[in-house]
């Protein structure tokens, strides 16, 4: 029906802020505190050890609370609270300038230990919050566009953030940044308890009286598995962010400290900055083209494209020596992930099982982010310790000696990549056969082009 169809514009709004300063939240955590402690702490394994408790901090909290969502069949809570705890834990990671000239141990302790509970405050107000409530809020006809606008304001915030961070942490240091999306968090937060509503169709989904024991059954994966073309998508989602976890953490700190000695151009922090906030500008206009096509159910062949394009930017990047083709590279780089992770967002939603949401957040969260950060961060260090080298610099009147990554980091990013066409080619095939054993449409037809997708 038409009311089923629409959004409130009201709904919109609050998508854009929540989409924006969760992810604005999370650009910060990953870009920023890397470049953070890379500036001021310089081994790649603190950098990796970071990563990794970070993305098991998101998944917990995303497992625990995304079933305690489900079960009480509310989301207000989860996102008002999370976006609370969020910015506290912002602003408390910007209190680090302040002990800057401890020894690199307690430096490294304490960063690691608030980028923890940032992340798991993330998880409660994102993961278990925002996800499960777009997908009860949006339709298959109109979920290819919810799934744009939040990934639209997710790279909005890599934009804003890329292209101040330069002049800001010149200027100012880091601390700006921190406390800006810490204030402007809480501020969200505490709006949200007062105007915020769930979704109409959100019901509580008690499988088991015990919550211990419905979170422990979702721990199993058994509803999962269940889906096989929803398990093949989240197999290529891990495989993809994989490799974009190898070389993403460092790719600002590969372009002002190898680049200019690799291809004989100079390029600062804010130049690098500038460059990668106005590739992924551009990847987000190109990625608006696509949101009708992928309303129409058009999810596989948009996915198939976007990892072509990801291949095509890794490779063009690692042999780029001036800025026409740096500046391409990005450009093919940003277009490839922002589609991807457009279409793969909302093939996910159009695939989760209805009143599961919040569980099916969590097990994403294994695929999207615990296993790509563990592994790709892995991957990426032993890729600078073995092909990179090391160089002594001097931060705030302390010597340290710091990893500088090189082009083969997005070799082998890429090889990784083309591992990712695999799982899509495999969902495919499981969405074809399960339509047409139930006769039902998922709302899109099934063009007879695509019959040879089909098992015989």
């Amino acid at each position: 029906m038409k009311g089923e169809k629409s959004i409130t514009t009201k709904n919109i709004i609050l998508i854009l802020l929540l989409g924006f300063f969760c992810q604005l939240a999370f650009e910060i955590e990953q870009h920023t505190f890397t470049l953070y402690a890379e500036s001021n702490i310089g081994r790649a394994e603190v950098v990796t050890l970071m990563i990794s408790l970070s993305a098991l901090s998101v998944t917990a909290s995303t497992f625990i609370f995304g079933v305690l969502g489900d079960r009480r069949g509310r989301h207000k809570w989860l996102i008002s609270a999370g976006l609370i705890l969020l910015g506290v834990f912002t602003l408390l990671f910007g209190c680090a300038n302040y002990i800057l000239k401890v020894d690199p141990l307690k430096t490294s302790t304490y960063l690691i230990l608030v980028d923890i509970a940032m992340s798991f405050s993330g998880g409660i107000a994102f993961n278990a919050g925002v996800n499960p409530w777009t997908c009860d809020l949006s339709t298959q006809k109109n979920r290819g566009t919810v799934s744009s606008i939040l990934t639209t304001t997710l790279f909005a915030s890599s934009i804003i953030l890329l292209v101040l961070q330069g002049t800001i942490v010149k200027n100012f240091g880091f601390s700006p940044i921190f406390i800006f999306s810490g204030v402007s968090t809480i501020i969200l937060g505490i709006v949200c308890i007062f105007i915020f509503n769930d979704s109409a169709k959100t019901h509580k989904n008690i499988k088991y009286k015990s919550y211990t024991k419905q979170l422990l059954h979702s721990l199993s994966f058994l509803e999962l598995f269940k889906n096989k073309a929803l398990t093949f998508v989240l197999i290529s989602i891990c495989l993809f962010q994989t490799a974009r976890e190898v070389y993403s953490p460092y790719l600002t700190y590969y372009l002002w400290s190898y680049f200019p000695y690799y291809s004989g151009h100079a390029v600062n922090v804010e130049t690098a900055s500038l460059i990668e906030g106005s590739t992924l500008f551009i990847g987000i206009l190109l990625s608006i083209l696509f949101v009708r096509i992928l309303n129409n159910g058009k999810t596989y062949h948009i996915a198939v494209m976007a990892v072509f394009l990801s291949i095509l930017g890794l490779s063009l990047i690692a042999t780029a020596k001036s800025y026409i083709g740096l500046f391409l590279a990005l450009v093919a780089i940003s277009f490839g992930y922002i589609l991807f992770k457009t279409t793969t967002l909302t093939w996910f939603k159009n695939l989760a099982l209805h009143g599961e949401k919040g569980q099916l957040e969590g097990s994403k969260s294994i695929f999207y982010m615990l296993i790509p950060m563990v592994l790709g961060s892995l991957i990426g260090q032993n890729v600078i310790r073995s092909i990179g080298f090391t160089k002594d610099v001097v931060v705030n009147g302390i010597s340290k000696t710091v990893d500088i990554p090189t082009e083969e980091i997005f070799v082998v990013a890429a090889i990784l990549t083309i591992l990712t066409l695999i799982p899509i080619f495999i969902a495919k095939k499981y969405e074809t056969l399960e339509l047409l054993s139930t006769n039902k449409s998922f709302e899109y037809k099934i063009e007879k082009k695509h019959a040879w997708l089909s098992f015989r």
